[in-house]
């Protein structure tokens, strides 16, 4: 019987940069990245994708006034501020690479071991995820990523490597699976996990900003986190079961308590209604934020929409639009 070999040697790589008012960080990250293109293996083609999502400040100018050298550099503009994962969704969708990596604009993800995630895809890996180690944050926010991580590694209907953001390797399947999945609501990092394919981790320490300033406020932390829950888990909606099967429960022993100790007189020992009604309260709220998103996917709205008069290409990098793109 003969054999074949179904995955090829890799010939290009491309990153995928998501860009909002970096204008502080990005002639360092720039730099950071030429130092380590010698570190890559020879006969791999590195190509950067730089998503700018509707930036206020002077970052697509840096970007199109830095020297780049021979590095094939693209500039996708959004129309506006999509979000974040939005734009790496964008990034992914609009190029063709045999190997993709995501990694932040603002200096946290150390590029320098780039060159051990391709290590690890020449080797026949499919997927590399970095496992965060210390991060350079208040210890408010240290604590809150980590209890959501670990609250959501419980909880998600599916595998979620806990202490993984987006900074990552991978081939072009899983890229295929994460556009798949991610159209309305995306989060990455669940379907990195989701995805299976044994991914191989590699642990690192987080580098502090180059700018040194966050441009996600506590508010934003916050949204992102209970987004990140309603996509990768249905719990919420099962909690809501549970505690119905547990309330009826609870109100029939209850009245049959009463009946007993007070003999037909009505009403119960504790205040029944009020707690019902609190329930009510809370699962509708749940399940109207659960239904908002049935809406929006219902309804197919594109993610984001792309600024081809401020996008860009050079040294013989070139955007692939999508079949079915709509938004081109």
């Amino acid at each position: 019987m003969q054999v074949v070999k179904l995955k090829s040697r890799p010939k290009s790589l491309g990153l995928i940069l998501p860009v909002y008012n970096e204008a502080g960080s990005l002639p360092k990250m720039c730099d950071a990245l030429l130092q380590i293109l010698p570190k890559m293996q020879s006969g791999i083609s590195v190509e950067a994708c730089f998503v700018n999502n509707g930036s206020t400040d002077e970052s697509l100018e840096i970007l199109l006034n830095y020297d780049f050298g021979t590095m094939p550099v693209g500039i996708l503009s959004l129309s506006r501020n999509y979000g974040y994962e939005s734009a790496l969704v964008a990034g992914l969708n609009f190029t063709n690479f045999d190997v993709y990596s995501l990694v932040d604009a603002d200096g946290e993800d150390p590029v320098e071991i780039l060159p051990s995630f391709l290590d690890q895809i020449l080797s026949g890996e499919d997927l590399v995820l970095g496992i965060r180690g210390m991060r350079h944050e208040s210890k408010f926010t240290q604590v809150f990523r980590r209890l959501s991580y670990l609250f959501l590694s419980k909880v998600s209907d599916e595998p979620f490597t806990p202490n993984s953001g987006n900074f990552s390797m991978f081939r072009k399947n899983v890229r295929d699976a994460i556009l798949v999945e991610n159209k309305v609501y995306p989060f990455l990092r669940a379907t990195l996990s989701r995805v299976g394919l044994s991914p191989k981790k590699i642990a690192h320490d987080r580098n502090p900003r180059i700018d040194g300033r966050s441009k996600h406020r506590h508010i934003s932390l916050y949204r992102f986190a209970i987004l990140g829950f309603m996509t990768s888990t249905t719990w919420p909606l099962r909690f809501i079961s549970y505690i119905s099967a547990f309330l009826v429960s609870l109100g029939a022993l209850n009245f049959l308590l009463f009946r007993i100790i007070f003999q037909n007189k009505g009403g119960g020992l504790i205040d029944f209604d009020a707690l019902f009604n609190l329930f009510v309260l809370i699962a509708i709220s749940i399940i109207g934020l659960y239904l908002a998103r049935v809406y929006k996917y219902t309804i197919g709205r594109p993610l984001y929409y792309v600024d081809w008069s401020n996008s860009y290409e050079s040294n013989g990098f070139q955007f692939h639009a999508p079949e079915n793109q709509s938004n081109d």
